[in-house]
């Protein structure tokens, strides 16, 4: 089994066009969910699913990030965030993580982003992971999940839990 703290995938829906709504007439108010198996430590890793949640700063608010300015507390920031993996000696995935319609790493936020992965890898392979800011910023996550996919688009077959920070700091 798995440790006790460790999040394990059950289900997953990617490309998702829908609103989700009870109130809105051009929305649904549910979508399916379909099941997802979890990926064993030698299943090939083709692309990576990032989680990264940010605490509420009640100064700076939602959505208010400065750049160059995280808040009195480091919640947010607006200076690009890069994810490196280095696998088998050699570096696999070398990401910034893009500007989104999501309220990209701002106060009291969970962003959602996928990764594109340069060579396929296992997770035995794994040397190490490094989420690194670039630019004068300070900035602190309140939690950070990263998951490998068997698959470099569309729904997932298998998905393996690779990074689990439920408290950063």
């Amino acid at each position: 089994g798995h440790p006790p703290t460790m999040i394990v995938p059950l289900a997953i829906a990617t490309d998702i066009r829908e609103k989700l709504s009870t109130d809105d007439e051009g929305a649904v108010s549910s979508i399916s969910l379909r099941m997802v198996r979890t990926g064993d430590s030698t299943m090939p890793i083709r692309r990576l699913l990032l989680i990264v949640s940010t605490g509420f700063d009640a100064e700076a608010g939602f959505g208010e990030g400065v750049i160059g300015d995280g808040g009195p507390s480091d919640k947010d920031t607006d200076d690009p965030i890069e994810l490196q993996v280095v696998a088998g000696g050699h570096l696999v995935v070398q990401h910034v993580l893009p500007d989104t319609t999501q309220d990209d790493l701002e106060s009291g936020q969970a962003n959602v982003y996928t990764v594109p992965v340069a060579v396929p890898f296992t997770r035995t392979m794994i040397d190490s992971v490094r989420l690194r800011i670039l630019g004068e910023d300070l900035w602190l996550p309140s939690r950070v999940y990263l998951f490998g996919l068997n698959n470099a688009q569309g729904r997932p077959d298998s998905i393996i839990p690779l990074v689990h920070v439920d408290r950063w700091g």
